[in-house]
């Protein structure tokens, strides 16, 4: 689940962990990859075999505090929460970004906007 996946990272900075252990899912590994590429964590690490593998992230501080200030869920199991490409804007004016499912894989607002995909949004980070 995306918001124990979000959860478990907004608790590991609340108390100055280095890295977050985390269920293992390839969609929670691709959310991870976009966090990385957008220096929200360290790097994000596939580890274990067969039935006991399992994400691990390692969290980025800056002057002491944590580089994600929020981590909010947008779409949930009850509620999905769907933008056309012409709707996206930038979040919290370019500072952070927005986690889009598209038909072409999970994207950032600027790179949906820019290849006109829309989709469900997954969550804001800022």
């Amino acid at each position: 689940m995306i918001a124990d996946l979000l959860t478990r990272i907004r608790n590991a900075q609340a108390v100055g962990k280095d890295t977050v252990k985390l269920r293992f899912s390839e969609f929670d590994f691709a959310l991870l990859k976009l966090l990385e590429e957008n220096d929200y964590i360290h790097s994000a690490m596939k580890k274990g075999r067969g039935t006991k593998r399992y994400l691990e992230a390692r969290l980025v501080y800056k002057d002491g505090a944590g580089a994600i200030h929020e981590i909010i869920q947008v779409s949930k199991p009850g509620r999905k929460v769907y933008i056309k490409w012409e709707e996206i804007r930038p979040y919290k004016r370019g500072f952070g970004i927005m986690v889009v499912s598209t038909p072409r894989g999970l994207k950032i607002d600027k790179d949906a906007r820019k290849l006109r995909v829309g989709g469900e949004i997954i969550c804001k980070v800022w």
